[in-house]
């Protein structure tokens, strides 16, 4: 059985379309975005803010408290793909809020 795309768009699921629409938003507009009850604008605000912001320890931070409390498929898989995307240093700020959260992160990438 094949999911709707409003069944989709329930999970967080995005098109190029609906980065376009935002891709002009400012970073505070963003990250009041990801306070929204629209699933689909969480995904788009963190898929933004990981792409066009730079990675900075409070952004993990934020990423990493909101993918702790997010229930929707798509919007926890940006918010992965995202922690994904950064250095060393976040690497060491996950696993430091895994210790201290016991929250386990899927796809930590180790870098040597």
């Amino acid at each position: 059985m094949k999911s709707s795309d409003s069944q989709l768009k329930n999970r967080g699921k995005i098109t190029s379309d609906d980065l376009q629409q935002y891709s002009n938003h400012t970073q505070i507009e963003l990250l009041e975005m990801l306070k929204s009850k629209e699933t689909y604008n969480r995904t788009i605000a963190v898929k933004i803010l990981s792409e066009n912001h730079d990675l900075t320890d409070d952004l993990i931070r934020l990423f990493l408290h909101t993918l702790k409390q997010e229930k929707k498929l798509y919007t926890k898989i940006e918010l992965c793909d995202a922690l994904s995307k950064g250095n060393v240093q976040s690497a060491k700020l996950k696993m430091t809020y895994q210790e201290n959260k016991s929250f386990f992160i899927i796809n930590i990438d180790i870098i040597i």
